[in-house]
């Protein structure tokens, strides 16, 4: 029997940095494995139709994050600014 569970944040708010620690013990090796159909098992459309991005998915790229989910997920933040003023 497969127990294995995989758990992923994506997340457009910075105080998600917060988990890094957590999710920082996963190897890069599974993520870069298992990210692809994952995210194509879920059933939130922006998390199935999201591109993996960075080194860790495309050699070509040279930058310091190695993985970075590109969702196209807009996040309007005008409401919120306004509450917060």
């Amino acid at each position: 029997q497969d127990n294995n569970e995989i758990y992923g944040l994506i997340s457009f708010y910075p105080a998600a940095k917060a988990f890094r620690n957590s999710i920082g013990a996963v190897s890069l090796d599974f993520i870069r494995k298992h990210a692809e159909a994952v995210m194509h098992a879920s059933l939130i459309s922006y998390v199935k139709d999201a591109q993996l991005r960075r080194s860790l998915f495309n050699t070509r790229e040279t930058y310091r994050v190695v993985s970075l989910v590109y969702a196209k997920f807009f996040v309007n933040y005008t409401k919120l600014l306004k509450a917060l003023a």
